[in-house]
């Protein structure tokens, strides 16, 4: 708790401290909270998900596809989850001053195009396309892990992007991302 010896102090400090310390921690709110929807997002990854906020949830795995992945020596029931190609390279960028986070996969080429032992999943391919058409549907089922992650997460995500600013409104420094997140009362 600050307290001030005189009105001019608490005066001065709601005219320059404060307005300071809220623009700080809403870009450290965006910046934390943008990190756990990305680490969110990766969670998805290799287990099916229930639907949230308007975002389908996952169906199972075709027999065909469970039949393929395994005669490919992968696990039949971990969906987008094979070669962790996708999960590493779900990325985030924030920009602090512009109170901006986003969480995507960007356009890069894995895979190995010299294999010759007919894997679809390790052949030459754009993992940023792979992430779309999954979170669109677009050709395959559709199993968002952007989005339902985000719907899934948001209140928590919320309120990590708040505890900030709330910390900065009741005059103290903010320590640690998740801890007094889970605590705002709200």
């Amino acid at each position: 708790m600050i307290e001030f010896p005189t009105i001019e102090s608490f005066i001065a400090y709601l005219e320059t401290t404060l307005p300071a310390a809220i623009i700080e921690g809403a870009g450290l709110g965006v910046e934390a909270a943008t990190e756990r929807w990305h680490a969110e997002a990766r969670k998805m990854l290799g287990h099916l998900n229930a639907g949230a906020g308007g975002v389908p949830g996952w169906d199972a795995l075709s027999d065909i596809t469970v039949h393929e992945r395994e005669i490919h020596g992968y696990p039949g029931d971990e969906p987008l989850l094979v070669t962790e190609d996708l999960r590493s390279h779900i990325e985030f960028s924030v920009d602090k001053a512009a109170l901006i986070g986003a969480v995507g996969v960007p356009s890069v080429m894995v895979g190995d195009h010299d294999r010759a032992d007919g894997d679809p999943h390790t052949r030459l391919r754009d993992i940023g396309d792979v992430a779309r058409r999954q979170e669109l549907g677009i050709g395959v089922p559709e199993r968002s892990f952007l989005a339902l992650s985000g719907a899934t997460h948001g209140e928590a995500i919320v309120k990590t992007s708040a505890a900030p600013v709330v910390a900065a409104l009741a005059g103290e420094r903010w320590l640690t991302k998740r801890q007094e997140a889970d605590e705002i009362p709200f």
